[in-house]
């Protein structure tokens, strides 16, 4: 007298069970994946404000001297200046010997400014690109022809004369 249980029903049941199984993962499937998501955003979003930190530090911490965009425009700033003092001397060229002389120590001051600009780049050529390096010199060279070149324009040349001659002459004279 074995009984036997109804076929029907237990593959219904277990149908539904594995059913309501299969339903179950899947939501806990997706619940973990959202926790997941959410880890891994909440992650990226720390790593990039850590970067953010890092870059504002970096900035901070930077010594304001090694910016290659300040020290070119600087460097640009200078040239511009340079090249408005020579055209104002090429403008009203010297005419009397105090004018000369004070065209003359302009010319000086200009040269002097010039090697300045040489010694920035020269010290900033750590942190400068070669090419940054190369257009500073280039500027400069290009700065000293022109200030050359203007002055051979506007101060009289020297009058050539023979020294000896002439001491000899006094000699003579007294």
């Amino acid at each position: 007298a074995l009984v036997r249980p109804r076929v029907g029903s237990i593959m219904a049941t277990t149908t539904e069970v594995q059913d309501n199984f299969v339903k179950g993962a899947k939501a806990l499937s997706e619940e973990a994946d959202a926790r997941v998501v959410e880890r891994l955003s909440k992650g990226d979003a720390e790593r990039a404000a850590q970067r953010e930190r890092r870059k504002e530090k970096e900035k901070e911490e930077a010594n304001p001297r090694e910016n290659v965009d300040k020290f070119n425009q600087s460097q640009q700033q200078e040239a511009e200046s340079i090249r408005r003092s020579l055209q104002e001397v090429e403008e009203r060229p010297p005419s009397t010997k105090d004018e000369i002389h004070v065209a003359k120590g302009t010319f000086e001051g200009l040269r002097l400014r010039v090697l300045e600009m040489e010694k920035a780049a020269a010290s900033a050529s750590y942190f400068l690109s070669a090419y940054d390096v190369r257009a500073t010199s280039d500027l400069a060279k290009d700065l000293k022809a022109r200030i050359d070149s203007v002055q051979k324009k506007v101060l009289p040349r020297k009058a050539f004369t023979f020294r000896r001659r002439r001491v000899m002459k006094d000699r003579n004279a007294s």
